[in-house]
This record gives structure tokens, C-alpha cells and sequence, in this order.
């Protein structure tokens, strides 16, 4: 089945649903299932990790064996 297809049937069983609570968690599940992380994050958070990305970027970083040893 495609996604299209997937969604229409989705939509038809959502549609059937008379339970007002069944209906609440599937709005709040498609609610957490799609929220943005990034937009939860602090100005200082976001700063913090695009600096992070940039010295990745350039080459600057600990391969995974040498943070493992520099937190032990």
C-alpha cells in the first residue's frame, strides 16, 4: 500500500471513531509525533549546538573511542 493510500484509510478509520477521549490521543500522538524539537530549544541551546555543527564541520571533534575515554 502507498503512502496515499495509507493516509486515505487512515482518514477513514479517524472518521469512524465516535470515542471523544480515542479521538484526544490521537490528536495529541500526531501532535508529539510531529512537533519540531528544535523549536522547544533555548536561544542559547540553538547557539550552542549550530557552534557544534560548524566545528564538525571544519574537521574539529573526538572520534567516538577518544570521548568515550576522555568521560570514563
Amino acid at each position: 500500500m502507498d503512502i496515499q493510500s495509507s493516509k486515505l484509510e487512515l482518514m477513514r478509520l479517524i472518521l469512524g471513531i465516535e470515542n471523544p477521549k480515542l479521538i484526544n490521543k490521537i490528536q495529541e500522538f500526531v501532535r508529539i509525533e510531529t512537533a519540531d524539537i528544535w523549536d522547544d530549544l533555548t536561544l542559547s541551546e540553538k547557539k550552542e549546538l549550530e557552534s557544534a555543527i560548524r566545528d564538525l564541520d571544519n574537521g574539529k571533534g573526538l572520534e567516538w573511542k577518544e570521548f568515550k575515554k576522555s568521560i570514563a
